[in-house]
């Protein structure tokens, strides 16, 4: 009988072991948080910092169970060394002058990998691990079945799983029933720890190398530390050979300035690539957050064994991004599970990525793949780049396709369901560069990976451009009448013989966030108009069309009293070669723009820029609403968040509240709701960021209180309104006790008379305005 936790094989000789995955502290099915900005889409590719610097002589002595949130702890690499046994060297500082005088196991874990070459003709590399350690679907004994936990932390490995009835299986799933004892890398923290007295730590692991000179491949540590404070995980590339040589503990590691110059590390992607969606990434109960830690468990050989899921880094970050759509759960109904620490499932089911999966680019990419972009005058890759970025497209390997691409090796099934019996003999050992070469830029196949994974409809939206070119008759009791234009790469077109949607809408209150004074529910949508139909071609011009709003069949047709400014927008799409009524996958989202001009006021207000586009698309890449109602009803909006806030103001709602603050934060907040928004809708969006950060979307300062104004807001049922602040905040907090909050404290009104509500002023700012006690800029970044 073994315990889980402690059972580590640790080979002799080269130290060569099964792979495996990450133990401990596992279970998270996500990341916390959201960068507000994306990674810039060239430069240099990261490379490992120099070393760090012995600390200035300390001020002060610190035990690590003295550490609290908040302190800060500075940490890196300052030598390797080898001596048989491998020693790391490492500087440990809090407060920048206190040492922690008492690290030990519980504070740190170390992991060991090494970068062999991919089996067969396989092109590529991948990390395999010295540490393994088994997982066990199995449970042993009644109290293993009966333990609250349901850890089931004892087994043997020598009892066949096929012989354990279903009743004690662990994890009572069908996905679980029937697996076998598989292995996981895992983590070391049984060797030496010495406190050199200099605010550095020295740690030996428990093994030896069998013949060190022969050791010439890349070898990665990487160490976890575990405090009350935050700190982040550190790693060290070394060829073992060469430091052996060296002695001095820098050369032949990257804590040389020129190691990567002549050695590879499989650098592909960057957590500052995640973090522009997760904010931050930090897996396993938060103590996980550098890509290149997560990689010396996450090898190719490491697995789950309750679902029998591969836990490969790839295999596991494309599956769960791709999760909702895995041919496998849509066909079959069977979820891509993985089960994790105590046995808890992840069912990553109802994950999705907001934006098309094909867009490889966002998340790794090389200097090729922007002169790709270049050369193919596509948009370029938003990921950060590295070194390694573009082995996606030179280095194509089975298990990374496979991880989207289930059923093609298996049954001959491409993901839109054609038979093709291909690859269904091909193994781990294949050559998939033999076929899916990188030919480089100017002259790609079909099958090279990034000519492949192109997105023809987001390629063909940015050919075309919608151009308001004039506007008259804004002011009160007039009907607009609208210049404009449509180009394709520069050009203008005709838009009579226009495949898809042009459609020219007006809003105005634009200075209260669009209330569109005089209309209510569905009907608060602003004015719209089939551009297409209505417009004439403007006399002697090159393709300008002229749009008449008084001379269209639609009530209202003027613009009301009183309204300062009028916003007028486009929207529009081109339709796809598979568009219908029903299926719309493939329309082309034209950029929507907006303009304000004066109504009654002799100057203009437009309405307050509270989020960023820019924001937006570190998720959505090209944000665009393309749903049913949208292409259907009138256009797609696409990438500007006030033409959605035309539509979607304060008078709009039917059912439910469609302003646009509340349907955005209900959305996003799904995961925290009550209730969820607008029902599966939101049920299946999980927000991979953090949700108090408001600054993943707003402009910085733009979510202080009060607000500027006092627009009651339409719930979408009949004569019922809410204060605005109380809207605002109750799209995220909507449980009872909240609007009871915001009601006695606040003076919140919710569904109640226009004129009470209109008549009524929140006092949310006396505690959460700039300053206060609860001031919402700071409790929102707790």
């Amino acid at each position: 009988m073994f315990s889980k936790s402690t059972f580590l094989v640790i080979i002799s000789l080269l130290g060569s072991m099964a792979l495996s995955g990450c133990d401990g502290d596992t279970g998270g099915d996500r990341a916390q948080g959201v960068e507000s900005t994306p990674p810039p889409a060239s430069g240099t590719p990261p490379t490992s910092p120099p070393p760090v610097p012995l600390p200035p002589p300390s001020n002060g002595l610190i035990e690590s169970g003295d550490i609290v949130e908040g302190d800060t702890i500075a940490t890196g690499f300052s030598g390797v060394v080898i001596e048989q046994s491998l020693t790391l060297t490492f500087n440990l500082m809090v407060n920048g002058n206190s040492q922690i005088v008492d690290l030990g196991s519980s504070n740190a874990r170390f992991t060991l990998a090494k970068l062999i070459a991919n089996p067969g003709d396989s092109q590529g590399q991948s990390w395999t691990s010295y540490f393994i350690t088994s997982e066990d679907p199995i449970c042993r004994s009644q109290a293993d079945i009966d333990d609250s936990n349901n850890a089931c932390t004892s087994f043997s490995t020598e009892t066949d799983p096929e012989l354990i009835d279903d009743t004690a299986k662990k994890v009572q799933n069908i996905s679980a029933l029937g697996k076998a004892v598989l292995t996981q890398a895992t983590s070391d923290n049984n060797g030496q720890f010495e406190n050199n007295g200099d605010g550095t730590w020295s740690y030996t692991f428990p093994f030896q190398f069998a013949d060190v000179p022969t050791l010439t491949e890349v070898h990665r540590s990487c160490i976890q530390f575990s405090f009350n404070a935050d700190v982040e995980n550190i790693c060290v590339d070394f060829v073992p050979a060469e430091v052996v040589i060296a002695t001095d503990g820098i050369s032949g590691t990257s804590l040389s300035d020129s190691f990567y110059q002549t050695h590879n590390a499989r650098q592909i992607v960057t957590e500052a690539t995640c973090n522009t969606c997760h904010d931050k990434l930090a897996i396993h109960g938060g103590g996980r957050t550098q890509t290149d830690y997560c990689v010396t468990c996450h090898n190719p050989d490491s697995n789950d064994s309750n679902s029998g899921n591969s836990v490969d880094f790839k295999q596991l970050v494309h599956k769960i991004h791709f999760g909702r759509n895995l041919q496998n759960f849509v066909d079959d109904g069977k979820p891509y599970t993985i089960w994790g620490y105590r046995n808890g499932e992840h069912n990553y089911s109802t994950t999705s990525y907001p934006q098309n999966v094909m867009n490889c680019g966002r998340c790794h990419a090389g200097d090729e793949d922007v002169l790709f972009s270049q050369t193919q005058m596509i948009p370029e890759p938003m990921a950060q780049l590295t070194k390694d970025g573009h082995s996606w497209v030179a280095s194509p390997t089975k298990q990374a396709c496979e991880s989207c691409h289930e059923k093609l090796f298996t049954e001959g099934i491409r993901l839109n369901g054609e038979e093709f019996t291909l690859h269904i003999s091909y193994t781990e050992e294949t050559n998939c560069a033999g076929c899916h070469a990188d030919l480089g830029a100017e002259t790609p196949d079909a099958k090279q990976a990034n000519q492949a994974h192109r997105d023809s409809a987001i390629e063909k939206a940015i050919a075309y451009a919608m151009n308001i070119e004039s506007v008259i008759n804004t002011g009160p009791g007039e009907s607009p009448i609208v210049t404009f234009n449509v180009t394709e790469n520069g050009t203008p077109i005709d838009i009579k013989t226009f495949d898809g949607k042009i459609r020219v809408g007006v809003a105005w209150d634009a200075a209260s966030d669009f209330d569109n004074e005089g209309l209510s529910g569905f009907d608060a949508l602003n004015i719209e108009i089939d551009a297409i139909t209505e417009s004439i071609l403007k006399e002697g011009s090159n393709n300008s069309f002229v749009l008449d709003i008084a001379t269209v069949g639609l009530t209202p047709k003027t613009i009301p009293d009183g309204q300062d400014s009028v916003a007028v927008l486009m929207l529009g799409h081109a339709n796809g070669p598979e568009t219908t009524a029903t299926s719309f996958d493939d329309v082309s989202p034209i950029k929507s723009p907006i303009e304000f001009f004066a109504g009654s006021a002799a100057t203009v207000t437009p309405r307050r820029m509270i989020v960023s586009i820019d924001k937006c698309n570190s998720c959505h890449n090209r944000f665009s609403m393309v749903e049913k109602g949208h292409v259907n009803f009138h256009a797609v909006p696409s990438g500007e968040p006030l033409v959605c806030a035309s539509c979607h103001g304060a008078s709009l709602g039917f059912g439910e509240y469609a302003d646009f603050r509340y349907l955005i934060h209900g959305v996003h907040a799904s995961d925290i709701r009550e209730e969820p928004y607008r029902g599966e809708f939101s049920e299946n969006i999980r927000f991979p960021g953090n949700l108090a950060n408001c600054d993943t979307c707003h402009i910085e300062g733009t979510t202080q209180l009060p607000l500027a104004f006092n627009t009651p807001i339409f719930t979408g049922i009949t004569d019922q309104y809410t204060t605005v602040t109380a809207t605002t905040c109750s799209s995220c907090h909507d449980s009872a006790e909240a609007q009871t909050h915001m009601i006695s404290t606040g003076g919140a009104k919710f569904n109640e008379g226009y004129d009470l509500v209109q008549s009524t002023t929140e006092s949310c700012a006396l505690c959460h305005g700039p300053g206060e006690a609860a001031d919402v800029e700071v409790v929102h970044k707790r």
